[in-house]
């Protein structure tokens, strides 16, 4: 008879315990996945996940980590449109004390204002990029480093410096594939495949493209690589 009470006493135990292990581990869990969706371009899984991250530390009242999740969420979604409102709330966030006195929040927020930059004028974007590339060596991130000197290549090769764009592409590309930073190593290269398309030597871009796609074929939860194709 004790037994059998004991069993009927474990299920409503049960809701109890997942509840204490969601309200510290889930948040955190879920912003950890989002960011690994989103460093993999992968929008669609990132977006909600920073979206109920943020919910569930507002919740919480950890404010600094629901400006990462609201941060993030903004970061993967920016492709979907700008608006002055976004604009206007992220360039509030980066003069925000907090953001200020975190690095690692501020370079979540530069990496917010430069996305949603390059969407509206990508040459317009370099001062942001900028900010992150020697923020991002400042804190010894060779992801970020790396994607900034991408970034700031494209935008060279825009300005007309082809030299000094592809010097900074290439060495970007390379480290980004040998650090296993592939999401951005795959974005890349197909993004120097459209340069060559765009210069007259499509027979190139199509190899730096196939190599793009070929690389797709062996990372889980990329997202789609439009570019590529």
């Amino acid at each position: 008879m004790r037994r059998r009470k004991l069993i009927l006493v474990i299920p409503l135990l049960l809701p109890l315990v997942a509840h204490s292990d969601s309200s510290v581990q889930g948040p955190l869990k879920l912003l950890a996945e989002a960011d690994q969706f989103a460093l993999l371009y992968n929008w669609p899984k990132a977006a909600p996940r920073y979206a109920e991250a943020e919910t569930l530390f507002a919740q919480s009242r950890d404010g600094k980590n629901a400006l990462a999740a609201r941060l993030g969420y903004i970061w993967s979604t920016a492709d979907a449109g700008v608006s002055r409102a976004i604009n206007q709330e992220v360039a509030s966030y980066l003069d925000n004390p907090l953001v200020q006195s975190d690095s690692t929040l501020k370079l979540r927020a530069l990496v917010a204002k430069a996305v949603l930059d390059r969407n509206s004028n990508e040459i317009a974007a370099r001062g942001p990029w900028q900010q992150i590339l020697e923020l991002a060596t400042k804190l010894d991130d060779e992801r970020w480093e790396g994607r900034a000197k991408a970034e700031i290549g494209q935008i060279l090769y825009m300005d007309g410096d082809v030299q000094s764009a592809s010097r900074m592409l290439r060495d970007a590309i390379v480290s980004q594939y040998l650090r296993f930073d592939l999401g951005a190593a795959i974005n890349y290269t197909a993004m120097v495949g459209n340069g060559f398309v765009e210069a007259g030597r499509p027979e190139t871009g199509l190899q730096y493209c196939n190599t793009a796609l070929k690389a797709a074929l062996f990372v889980g939860d990329l997202g789609f690589p439009y570019l590529a194709y």
